[in-house]
C-alpha cells in the first residue's frame, strides 16, 4: 500500500510539472489581433468588434513606444505602411499599455 501512495504521489508530482513546462511555453509578451481604426505617429487604434450588429467590444487605443518595429512577415517596414482597416497582430509591453512591435500580414503573389 505504501508503494501505491508513493507511486500515486510521483504520478500526481509529474503531472504537474508537465503542466507548468506547457504553460511556460506558452507565455510571451502579450498580444492583440484586429484591424487598424487609426494611426499615428503616438498611438494606434484597433476598430471595435460587433456581433450581430451589436458593439461586443469597443475601439482599443494603445500608445507607441518610441521605438515600435514594424514588419510584414520578415520585411522591415514603417509606420506610413500600416493603413487604417489594415489588419494586424499589436505586441505589447508587458503593462499592456503600449505597443512595442506591429505585424502585418504578409501579402501573397496575388498583392503584388
Amino acid at each position: 500500500m505504501k508503494t501505491f501512495v508513493a507511486l500515486l504521489a510521483l504520478g500526481v508530482a509529474g503531472l504537474l510539472v508537465g503542466t507548468a513546462t506547457a504553460e511556460d511555453k506558452k507565455k510571451g509578451p502579450p498580444t492583440v489581433a484586429g484591424k487598424v481604426k487609426a494611426i499615428d505617429a503616438k498611438t494606434v487604434t484597433l476598430e471595435g468588434r460587433t456581433k450581430e450588429g451589436k458593439e461586443v467590444a469597443p475601439p482599443q487605443t494603445f500608445d507607441l513606444a518610441k521605438d515600435v518595429k514594424v514588419t510584414e512577415g520578415a520585411d522591415a517596414k514603417t509606420l506610413a505602411d500600416v493603413k487604417a482597416g489594415a489588419a494586424v497582430t499589436l505586441t505589447l509591453s508587458e503593462d499592456k499599455k503600449s505597443v512595442t512591435a506591429i505585424a502585418l500580414p504578409k501579402k501573397g503573389k496575388e498583392g503584388k
